[in-house]
């Protein structure tokens, strides 16, 4: 079970890495609004978010096997070329 709390926006992110598809919840968020993780390798996810069943983003977040570097590619869905890229390392 994974759970993400972005406090910007209230958001509330919890699933497993299931494929399966679940809400995401806050006050800034619209109804209907859901999410897909999906464990693509043992240190690779895949994260899509839909609104009423519409793919608006796609998202992948890959750890390092040595578990020190942490990379999330987000973009919105149709714009492959327009990937937001951040790495993160543990120091």
């Amino acid at each position: 079970m994974m759970t993400w709390y972005i406090p910007s926006t209230g958001e509330l992110i919890r699933g497993r890495a299931d494929g399966k598809s679940r809400p995401i919840t806050g006050p800034q968020v619209a109804s209907g609004t859901a999410h897909v993780w999906k464990q693509i390798s043992p240190y690779q996810l895949e994260f899509y978010a839909s609104v009423n069943g519409q793919l608006v983003e796609k998202a992948i977040e890959a750890l390092s096997p040595d578990g020190k570097t942490f990379t999330d590619t987000l973009w919105r869905a149709g714009y492959d070329n327009e990937k937001d890229v951040r790495v993160y390392v543990k120091r």
